[in-house]
C-alpha cells in the first residue's frame, strides 16, 4: 500500500508540460513537412513563382522563362526576393525541385507560428498564445496549413508582419529606438514580399500613427514614425532596383500590365465579387464564423482604455479590419484574404478565452459548452486538412513523371500550366502574359476569351491541363481536328501534332 502511494505521489510530481510541449511540436512537424511535395497539388501560381529562382540559376536572370526568353511580368513582381531567392540559393545547394522550395517555404510556415505565439503571448497570456496559434493552423478558411506548403507570398508576408509587430510591441513599451528600426525592416521586407501588402498594410501604418498622435498618445513619436519611413524606404528601394534591372520601357510595361490587373482583380467594386468576399468571412470555415464579432468585440474592449496594452490590440484589429475591407472590394480570391484573415486569429481568441471565463462563471455546464465549441472549431478543420495531408492528389506528379520518361527535354510544349515548368526541364511555350487578365476578366466578369489559335501557332505537343481547361484558352475544335491525345492523368492531357 505504502509503495502505491510513493508511486501516486512520484507520478504526480513529475512535470508533463515537456511531454506535452515536444508531442505538440511533433504534431506541427508532422502537418508542415508529411507529403510536402504532394500535398497541396502544385498549380499555376506557383509554378510560375517557381519559373524565377530556376531562370536564376540557368540563364542569370531574375524573371520568368518561356520557350521565347525571359519574360520579365508576373512572378517577377508579384513575389519578392524574400520568397524567390532563397529558393534559389537552395537550388543552388540541393537543385531545383519541387520539394525543395517548398522546404524552404516550410521552414517559413514554422517561423510564421512561432511568431504567432510569440505576438499573441505578448498581447495577452501564454494560454491565450497557444490557442491563437491553434486557430491560425487549423483554420479552412484561412487554410495556413494550405497556403504555408506552398511557394507563394502569403506566409512569408505574414512572417514579416507578425515580427514587425513583435519588435514594434517591444519598442512602444521599452522606448526602445533599436527595436523601432527592426520592426520598420521587417514591415519593409512585409512589403516588399507581396505588393499587394501595399494596399492594406500601408493606410494601417499611417492609421495607427494617426490613432497614436490623436487618441493614445503612450510612446514617443519617432518610435511611431521610424517604423512606416523605414519600410516605405526600403519598399521604394525595391522599385528603383526593379527599374534599374527592367528598364524604363519594361518597367512601365509592367506598371501597365498591374494596373490593368487592379481594375481586373485588386480593385473591382462589383456587387457578386463584394458578396462572395463576405460570404468568406462569416463562413463557419473562417473560426467558426467568429471573426467579424470578434473585430466587434475587440474594437469595443479598446475603446475603453488609453493605455499601451489597448493600443497593441488596437492597431492588430486595424491591420485586420483595412485588410478585409480591400478584400471586400476585391475580386474575392480567398488568398486576397489571408494576412487578415490570420491575423484574425488573434481577436477570436481574445473572444473565445472571454466568452469561456464568462460561461465559467455561469457555472460548469456552460463553460464546458464553450470549451466543446472550441475544440469542434479546432479539432474538425484539423481532422480534414490532416486527411487531405495523408492522402493528396498526386496526378500533376505523375503526370510530370511521364513527361520525363517519354519526352526529350527539348521538346517543344504548347501550355498554360506553369507547374510544369517547375517539375521538369522541357521547352514550355506559355501564353503572352497579358493575356491573363483577358483570361480572368472573361472567367469572372464576361469579357471576351483569351485564345491561342494553334493552327497559326503550332506546336508538336499540347497539355491542357486544371488552368488551361478552365480558360479554354486552346479551342477543343482545334484539338479535335489537329491533335491527337496520347495521355491523361487526372484533369492534365497531353495531345501530339497529327502528321
Amino acid at each position: 500500500m505504502i509503495g502505491r502511494q510513493v508511486i501516486a505521489q512520484t507520478v504526480l510530481r513529475i512535470n508533463l508540460r515537456p511531454l506535452v510541449v515536444g508531442l505538440g511540436l511533433l504534431c506541427v512537424l508532422a502537418l508542415v513537412l508529411i507529403n510536402l511535395e504532394a500535398y497541396p497539388a502544385t498549380w499555376f501560381d506557383e509554378g510560375q513563382y517557381l519559373h524565377v529562382p530556376k531562370a536564376l540559376l540557368r540563364h542569370g536572370v531574375y524573371a520568368d522563362w518561356s520557350s521565347d526568353g525571359p519574360r520579365y511580368f508576373g512572378p517577377t513582381t508579384a513575389a519578392g526576393p524574400t520568397v524567390l531567392l532563397p529558393i534559389a540559393a537552395m537550388f543552388r545547394l540541393a537543385g531545383s525541385g519541387l520539394l525543395q522550395a517548398r522546404l524552404v517555404m516550410a521552414l517559413y510556415l514554422l517561423a510564421c507560428l512561432a511568431l504567432c505565439y510569440r505576438v499573441a503571448r505578448r498581447l495577452y497570456t501564454p494560454a491565450l498564445a497557444l490557442l491563437a496559434s491553434a486557430l491560425l493552423l487549423s483554420s479552412r478558411g484561412a487554410w495556413t496549413l494550405n497556403w504555408g506548403r506552398q511557394v507563394l507570398g502569403e506566409i512569408p508576408t505574414l512572417t514579416f508582419l507578425l515580427a514587425g509587430l513583435w519588435f514594434w510591441h517591444g519598442a512602444l513599451t521599452r522606448r526602445c529606438g533599436r527595436r523601432a528600426v527592426a520592426a520598420g525592416i521587417c514591415w519593409g521586407l512585409c512589403l516588399i514580399t507581396k505588393n499587394q501588402a501595399i494596399v492594406a498594410f500601408a493606410p494601417a501604418l499611417a492609421l495607427g500613427s494617426l490613432l497614436e498622435w490623436r487618441v493614445y498618445r503612450n510612446g514617443r513619436w519617432s518610435l511611431w514614425l521610424l517604423p512606416p519611413l523605414i519600410a516605405a524606404a526600403m519598399a521604394l528601394g525595391w522599385l528603383m532596383i526593379l527599374f534599374t534591372q527592367l528598364g524604363p520601357s519594361t518597367f512601365a510595361e509592367n506598371l501597365a500590365l498591374t494596373r490593368q490587373a487592379a481594375g481586373g482583380a485588386i480593385l473591382v467594386l462589383r456587387p457578386d465579387a463584394t458578396l462572395r468576399a463576405l460570404r468568406l468571412l462569416v463562413s463557419p470555415a473562417l473560426y467558426g464564423g467568429l471573426l467579424i464579432p470578434a473585430l466587434i468585440y475587440g474594437w469595443w474592449r479598446a475603446r475603453r482604455r488609453r493605455d499601451m496594452p489597448a493600443q497593441a490590440e488596437a492597431f492588430v484589429l486595424l491591420i485586420v479590419a483595412i485588410w478585409l475591407l480591400w478584400f471586400v472590394v476585391s475580386l474575392g480570391w480567398p488568398r486576397y484574404a489571408y494576412v487578415g484573415a490570420a491575423l484574425g486569429a488573434l481577436p477570436v481568441a481574445r473572444l473565445m478565452a472571454d466568452t469561456w471565463s464568462w460561461a465559467r462563471r455561469r457555472g460548469t455546464t456552460h463553460a464546458a459548452a464553450v470549451a466543446l465549441g472550441v475544440g469542434l472549431i479546432i479539432g474538425v478543420p484539423l481532422a480534414q486538412t490532416t486527411h487531405e495531408i495523408l492522402t493528396p492528389d498526386r496526378s500533376v506528379l505523375r503526370f510530370a513523371a511521364y513527361l520525363q520518361r517519354h519526352l526529350p527535354d527539348d521538346t517543344l510544349i504548347a501550355t498554360w500550366e506553369p507547374e510544369l515548368g517547375g517539375l521538369t526541364d522541357h521547352r514550355y511555350q506559355y501564353p503572352p502574359q497579358a493575356l491573363l487578365d483577358v483570361a480572368v476578366r472573361h472567367r469572372w466578369s464576361g469579357g471576351p476569351p483569351a485564345r491561342i489559335d494553334l493552327d497559326a501557332n503550332p506546336a508538336p505537343y499540347v497539355v491542357v491541363g486544371p488552368f488551361g481547361a478552365w480558360t479554354g484558352v486552346y479551342p477543343a475544335t482545334q484539338l479535335d481536328r489537329s491533335y491527337e491525345l496520347i495521355h491523361r492523368d487526372g484533369p492534365y492531357a497531353l495531345y501530339r501534332r497529327l502528321p
